[in-house]
């Protein structure tokens, strides 16, 4: 607010009393916004670019995104759109499409598919242009010009 030597946002929101989101002075949040870039190898230019929201879920968001391009071979859209899960240190919430492999963790909660557990979008570099990505999970539409 002008003249009143503060001004107003949602990001101070994720502050608690505890853990690593816990005030103290000079401390900022967890941000709820992130990106990360993918190369092949050491010293290549990254060919992958990816963000999400999802507040403390993001790490888990960006493991898993990198899962699904190194360990299974999927393309940014199949990375992105692929159902996912996240624990948030009582439960395990997983979208209905989810492989859980074998067994059933304790506390797991199967909600529909897609639901609103981080929304993210993506640019990936393929032979002769560029493919951009907007999550289902949100209401973004990829452009370019």
């Amino acid at each position: 607010l002008e003249g009143s030597g503060f001004f107003l946002n949602n990001r101070a929101s994720a502050f608690k009393l505890e853990g690593p989101n816990a005030l103290a002075p000079r401390k900022r949040p967890v941000h709820t916004l992130s990106a990360l870039l993918v190369s092949g190898r050491p010293g290549e230019s990254p060919y992958l670019a990816m963000g999400t929201s999802g507040g403390e879920h993001r790490p888990q968001l960006h493991a898993l995104f990198v899962s699904n391009v190194v360990d299974y071979s999927m393309d940014v859209e199949g990375a992105l759109s692929y159902p996912r899960f996240v624990w948030d240190g009582l439960e395990t919430v997983a979208e209905r499409g989810y492989r859980l492999g074998d067994g059933r963790p304790e506390g797991l909660r199967v909600v529909d598919y897609p639901a609103r557990q981080g929304v993210a979008q993506g640019i990936e570099l393929i032979p002769g242009g560029k493919k951009a990505v907007s999550d289902v999970r949100g209401d973004g539409e990829p452009a370019g010009f």
